[in-house]
């Protein structure tokens, strides 16, 4: 029952966009038949073999015909109750697939070789990072140069992952893009540890190991600074240190390097949901300028 009072609303709020059918297919029949060619999932209710559907089917009205699976749909192949919270985000992502069967553009900027690349020391290609191959399953990737002067307008989602270094014409394009109603998803780090290197000698290599959009941050009302990392004494991991000749000391906490447990983010966020710990080495902080319009939804948070 609450499906469908869910469904009826968003029926009822879409101004006659979109419209609903029920159907309840019994055994043998066309209706059965034409659930599982849309792909609508059977849930067993006992022992002795009663079968039931529960799933959801959005489906582009225009060019449809009868026993003719449309030319877009989308389906829920099982509602799951124990994923209740997460229904309405589930159907709208249904909806918008079905009426958008063509990918959305993701432009990826980034000096990191997540995407894939080659590396000169090894003469070997070196793989897309596993987030990437992920990506690709669901939008069309479009790298960007990082001295781009412009941003293309087909491309829905700006990915920048630690952008370093990036000129003032660059920025510009970037401020044009968000300006201009584009959306980005932004990934700063004032310290990342994966890009430090050592030298033969074993000397620390730290170059390139921050990134920031100067100036831009500041007009969207978002204080960051990348000079600064997060430090934590209650969530600090135990680490243990070497001491020298091959002995190790007893485990410390490490003040930067935190153990963000359940109770410090959102658990009705469907992008946290079933996390119980998420570990961050070195890690940036974000908060908002005073008076700043710009509305902030923390997913993780210190203690």
């Amino acid at each position: 029952m609450r499906v469908r009072e869910l469904l009826e609303e968003m029926v009822i709020a879409s101004g006659g966009n979109l419209s609903m059918r029920v159907i309840d297919p019994e055994p043998f029949s066309e209706e059965e038949d034409m659930a599982t060619r849309y792909g609508v999932q059977t849930v067993p209710l006992n022992q002795g073999g009663l079968q039931i559907y529960f799933g959801l089917v959005a489906v582009q009205r225009e060019g449809s015909g009868d026993g003719v699976l449309p030319r877009s749909f989308k389906t829920l192949p099982l509602i799951r109750p124990d994923q209740e919270q997460f229904l309405e985000y589930e159907v709208m992502k249904l909806v918008v697939n079905a009426v958008n069967p063509e990918r959305p553009v993701v432009g990826l900027l980034t000096t990191l070789e997540m995407d894939g690349g080659f590396n000169p020391d090894t003469q070997q290609p070196i793989e897309p990072w596993m987030v990437m191959n992920m990506v690709r399953q669901l939008y069309e990737v479009r790298r960007v140069d990082t001295q781009a002067e412009r941003i293309d307008e087909d491309i829905d989602i700006l990915l920048l992952v630690h952008p370093e270094g990036l000129s003032g014409r660059t920025l510009y394009a970037i401020d044009q893009h968000i300006m201009g109603g584009g959306k980005a998803l932004v990934f700063l780090d004032p310290h990342a540890d994966s890009l430090v290197t050592r030298t033969y000698g074993g000397t620390l290599i730290p170059a390139g190991v921050s990134s920031d959009l100067p100036g831009l941050l500041h007009e969207w009302g978002v204080a960051y600074d990348s000079g600064l990392v997060v430090t934590d004494n209650r969530l600090a991991l135990q680490v243990t240190v070497s001491t020298g000749a091959g002995s190790t000391g007893r485990p410390v906490p490490h003040l930067s390097m935190l153990g963000v447990q359940r109770d410090f983010f959102p658990t009705d966020e469907i992008i946290t949901d079933g996390l119980q710990s998420v570990n961050v080495s070195s890690a940036g902080a974000l908060s908002p300028l005073p008076d700043a319009a710009t509305q902030f939804e923390p997913l993780l948070q210190t203690s």
